[in-house]
């Protein structure tokens, strides 16, 4: 039997959306439109008043929206932003060394 996907508290999600948004650097009005909704129903699913419908995650998912961490918290497999795309293609043609000197770096700021 196939297993269902965890979803994560629902009360994260109008966060998680509100997230999303700002990164892609869209106002209410500019993501609205992305999810063929109204700006009053994009302000009522940033707020948690109402639940969005499929059709509404199916739009977003076609603007490259990660409609799986919207609903679970957890990223999408191979979903990267624009940010962290740069740096693998920037990384991938290093040597073994090159890399682990990187990491590092890397580690010793997450620290």
């Amino acid at each position: 039997m196939k297993e269902q996907a965890e979803f994560a508290d629902w009360a994260d999600f109008p966060a998680r959306l509100r997230l999303a948004r700002r990164q892609l650097g869209l106002n209410q009005t500019d993501f609205a439109a992305i999810g063929s909704v109204s700006l009053n129903s994009q302000g009522k699913y940033e707020a948690g008043l109402t639940e969005p419908s499929a059709s509404y995650f199916a739009s977003l998912a076609a603007a490259g929206v990660d409609v799986h961490w919207l609903l679970t918290g957890q990223r999408s497999a191979g979903a990267l932003d624009e940010d962290l795309s740069i740096v693998v293609d920037a990384i991938a043609p290093l040597s073994g060394d090159q890399r682990a000197a990187i990491l590092a770096v890397i580690h010793a700021f997450a620290s």
